[in-house]
């Protein structure tokens, strides 16, 4: 019988330093994923902004490729824009500005500034940019 007790002791010991290890883990862990949740708190993206800016179909200049440079306060070189122009209500309105639209080959951020590039023929139609600069 004293082997089974001493055996039972020695179980006994070796559950409980089982449970204080886990116990230790658990709270290492939840210390860990304490901080990465302050840290990723901390560098949270700020909200993205809504923007806009004309480009009028007199604007365009050169010969082919054709550009145009409108004003964009907030906007730089390291910008993350998404950009789309104003929709119209009405259908030949809304394909107008939709050829238009597929005439500018690609758009180039700067400093408070935004560049469209035409590499064919130039938008006959006014545009308006709709500018969401991403947080």
């Amino acid at each position: 019988m004293p082997t089974k007790l001493a055996a039972l002791a020695a179980l006994r010991q070796g559950l409980l330093a089982a449970k204080t290890y886990a116990a230790e883990q658990i709270s290492a862990l939840a210390e860990a994923v304490s901080g990465l949740l302050e840290d990723l708190e901390a560098s949270k993206a700020e909200k993205s902004q809504s923007l806009s800016a004309a480009l009028p179909a007199s604007g365009w200049s050169g010969s082919g490729p054709y550009t145009q440079t409108v004003q964009v306060a907030g906007v730089t070189a390291d910008t993350n824009a998404l950009l789309d122009f104003a929709h119209a209500a009405d259908a030949d309105t809304e394909k107008a500005r939709a050829r238009a639209w597929s005439r500018i080959a690609y758009f180039e951020e700067g400093a408070g500034t935004i560049t469209a590039t035409c590499l064919g023929s130039k938008p006959e139609t006014d545009l308006t940019l709709r500018i969401i600069l991403l947080g």
